[in-house]
């Protein structure tokens, strides 16, 4: 399956809705996305992941670099992801540094 990334401006910030597998042949697309995104400044982006199959250290990596980016001033959420993706976001102690959710509301 393919990996694809779906942009939504909202009042409190952008979320991006991602869908397929994130994998070493994906990342940089999630980095280029999450390098533009960060650089608006938004006040909180939300990574939807209830439609993720699969995340590899390669997304992780990507998270981390955004989180680093973002600096405190930019909140960063995870929701709905998997069960074996939290425990990789959890194992690689990013949990933190992003805030996870169930469901995006």
């Amino acid at each position: 399956m393919s990996f694809s990334i779906d942009t939504q401006h909202r009042a409190d910030g952008v979320v991006l809705h991602l869908s397929g597998q994130l994998d070493i042949s994906s990342a940089d697309v999630l980095r280029a996305t999450l390098d533009h995104t960060v650089a608006d400044r938004p006040n909180r982006l939300v990574l939807d992941m209830s439609e993720l199959d699969y995340m590899s250290s390669a997304g992780l990596r990507c998270l981390a670099s955004a989180h680093q980016q973002m600096g405190e001033d930019i909140q960063l959420v995870v929701t709905g992801a998997r069960r074996e993706i939290i425990d990789i976001i959890r194992l690689a102690g990013l949990d933190h540094a992003i805030t996870l959710i169930g469901r995006l509301t």
